[in-house]
């Protein structure tokens, strides 16, 4: 280590290197005794730090450890903005409880974390006063303080992370279209419910996927295939890999994609009234509000319940599990599991087909019971077997 005073300049430096790097800086000070110690408490405070042994760095509150852990997921999602607008809400959700916005990270533990969850379950819905959050929102909640904690842990700020598993007593969505149901909504959903509906109930894919579908995407044909499918169109993004996929056009998709295609100006295949801006996620939501008090729906059927029409149509056909995985889009086979709903017909038909099945199978054993085999005579001819 060295000190040193440069050339047009009054104060002294001082440079050393450790562990193969160089380092130097103005010590502020023009007397050379008081520049050396400032220079050897630099050493010793880096040489401290490389050992584990200097002051430990002050952990941040969850509060004012928002500001990093948004900037880290928009760098880690930066294709997906609905992404980041997710971890953005459910992170600011969380800083409403004040014992969990001002406490460290270290001090974040399973009894907080409880303490948490009691408090956000009590809570009531910003957009429906009327009712609490559900567990499922917690459990996003819940998730995305996980998230944050395990990102503190993986910079170093903290050592450990609480245990916070998922919630029990989310209620799953088990709602389908059936046939009578869709041509309810062709002659009362409004537009552009309706047709986004009706397309997803065909095709299965999300509302979200068919906002952002592009005319480039739909490869379509004047004539059916011998499968009857007019052609396909493909997904080229979601929130996996998996995601990426083609899927056919049925003769009603074609339908409802020939008339948004002639009415578009834009790029989308889907647009708003003026042919060129997206539709909003939001509009659809409203009309499926009205619809389900209109028509007096469960609280499960929302604009994805078509999603799980299509896939559960789809294996109402015999498929394999991993085909109709593919054709969701999972990135995990228990996820398409959750899409897949027996309805009380199909239970019925299951039921009539494992009778006809018993059925069957008595008579074949009271067929094979009644042939017999009668064994000759000396002397006579083999006599045939003979069914009584």
């Amino acid at each position: 280590m060295r000190i040193y005073k440069p050339n047009g300049t009054s104060f002294w430096q001082y440079e050393f290197v450790l562990n193969g790097k160089r380092y130097h800086k103005s010590t502020k000070m023009t007397n050379e005794r008081e520049a050396l110690k400032i220079a050897n408490a630099a050493f010793t405070a880096l040489v401290k730090g490389e050992a584990g042994i200097g002051e430990p760095k002050p952990v941040p509150t969850l509060r004012a450890f928002r500001e990093d852990f948004i900037t880290a997921v928009q760098a880690e999602k930066a294709d997906k903005p609905k992404t980041v607008q997710f971890y953005t809400y459910s992170f600011d959700s969380l800083l409403k409880y004040e014992p969990l916005a001002e406490a460290r990270l270290d001090n974040v533990d399973e009894r907080l974390v409880q303490r948490f969850t009691v408090w956000a379950l009590a809570r009531t819905c910003e957009r429906d006063e009327e009712r609490t959050c559900s567990v499922a929102t917690v459990n996003r909640w819940r998730a995305t303080l996980r998230k944050a904690l395990r990102m503190a842990r993986r910079w170093k700020v903290i050592q450990t992370v609480p245990e916070i598993p998922r919630l029990k007593g989310e209620r799953e969505r088990s709602f389908v279209f059936t046939e009578a149901l869709r041509k309810k909504y062709d002659e009362l959903a409004p537009e552009p419910l309706n047709s986004f509906v009706q397309f997803s109930c065909e095709i299965g894919i999300c509302e979200g996927e068919i906002i952002e579908l592009l005319k480039a995407d739909v490869h379509m044909t004047e004539k059916a295939d011998d499968w009857g499918h007019y052609g396909y169109l493909q997904i080229r993004k979601g929130k996996t890999e998996f995601r990426k996929r083609s899927l056919p056009i049925t003769t009603r998709a074609k339908e409802i994609l020939t008339a948004w295609i002639a009415k578009s100006k834009s790029s989308l295949a889907f647009t708003r009234e003026d042919g060129i801006s997206p539709v909003s996620a939001f509009t659809l939501i409203q009309q499926q509000e009205r619809m389900r008090s209109v028509l007096n729906l469960p609280w499960d059927a929302c604009v994805h319940s078509a999603r799980h029409t299509a896939l559960t149509n789809l294996g109402l056909t015999g498929v394999d599990p991993f085909t109709l995985q593919r054709a969701a889009g999972h990135a995990n086979i228990t996820t398409t599991r959750k899409y897949v709903h027996p309805t009380p017909p199909t239970m019925k038909d299951a039921f009539q087909k494992k009778v006809r099945n018993e059925r069957r199978d008595r008579r074949a054993a009271r067929k094979r019971v009644a042939k017999t085999v009668t064994r000759p005579s000396i002397g006579e001819p083999p006599a045939t077997d003979t069914v009584q």
